[in-house]
C-alpha cells in the first residue's frame, strides 16, 4: 500500500493595510503598569523618603520594621544594601573591582629613572625570586616503586 503524497497548506496571507492597521495599534498603547515590583525596585521607588528617614535619625532596623508592617517584608541589612547612607569616605566605599583598577594603574605606570644618587641594583645570578622558584610535590609512596 503506497500512500498518497500529502498537499502542503497554504501560508496565512496578510493584506499590507492589516499590518499597517496593526502596527499603529501597538504604537498607540498606552504603558501598562507593573502588576508587582521586585523588592529592589519597590525600595528604589521610596529611596527619597527612605533617605529622608535615616537623616531624621531613624535605623535601618526601625525602617525595616515600619516596612514589614506595610507588607514589604526586607531585612535591615538588605535595606542599607539598597539605600546606603553616603556615610562612607571616598576610599572606604570603593568597591574590591574599584581598589583593583586602581592598584592596577599604580603598577602600569613606569618607574622613574634612577638618579646619580640612587645605588645601582644588584644584578642576579640564576637565583629566582621566592614567587617564582618552583616547587615540587612530594612523591607518592606508589611512585618509589
Amino acid at each position: 500500500m503506497t500512500l498518497a503524497p500529502r498537499k502542503r497548506t497554504r501560508a496565512t496571507v496578510v493584506s499590507p493595510e492589516a499590518v499597517e492597521q496593526a502596527t499603529v495599534l501597538l504604537e498607540e498603547l498606552p504603558e501598562k503598569p507593573k502588576e508587582d515590583l521586585s523588592l529592589r525596585e519597590a525600595v528604589g521607588q521610596m529611596q527619597d523618603s527612605l533617605k529622608a528617614a535615616l537623616a531624621k535619625g531613624y535605623s535601618y532596623e526601625e525602617l525595616a520594621q515600619m516596612l514589614g508592617k506595610q507588607g514589604i517584608q526586607i531585612s535591615a541589612f538588605t535595606l542599607k544594601n539598597y539605600v546606603p547612607s553616603g556615610k562612607r569616605s571616598a576610599t572606604k566605599g570603593k568597591t574590591r573591582k574599584m581598589k583593583k583598577m586602581d592598584d592596577a594603574v599604580a603598577e602600569s605606570v613606569e618607574p622613574e629613572a634612577p638618579t646619580a644618587e640612587d645605588p645601582p641594583a644588584k644584578p642576579t645570578r640564576g637565583r629566582r625570586s621566592s614567587s617564582t622558584a618552583k616547587t615540587t610535590a612530594p612523591k607518592s609512596p606508589r611512585s618509589r616503586k
